[in-house]
């Protein structure tokens, strides 16, 4: 006999309250012009071009993403996914990232934790 799983935390409904927080968080700090970092799930990120497999390896299955510079000046949000350009690896072979906000973890800003996923 399997038991399934009722979990609130797993429903729609709080996955909507999830994506819609970490939306209004980054479009916060977006407007405000301060840079952060997210800690990600990279299985779901999308990289276009694809990165080369050396540095796709590197990443760890969370990894930490910092947004300054121009990587934050290229950043923008959506309503599933947050989009920036940055540069990888000892070539800083450049990408177009998008994330899915339900693939982030956490967001800092500096070294302040302001939401968790």
């Amino acid at each position: 006999m399997s038991i399934m799983s009722n979990d609130p935390f797993r429903s729609r409904e709080y996955r909507e309250i999830q994506r819609d927080h970490l939306f209004r968080t980054l479009a916060f700090l977006l407007e405000n012009g301060m840079e952060f970092a997210v800690a990600a799930e990279v299985e779901y990120m999308y990289f276009s071009p694809e990165l080369p497999a050396g540095i796709r390896r590197s990443f760890a299955p969370v990894s930490l993403f910092v947004l300054s510079g121009y990587t934050f000046e290229s950043a923008v949000v959506e309503e599933e996914l947050l989009r920036f350009e940055a540069g990888f690896g000892k070539e800083n072979v450049g990408a177009a990232v998008a994330v899915p906000l339900l693939a982030i973890r956490q967001i800092f800003a500096g070294e302040r934790p302001v939401a968790v996923n």
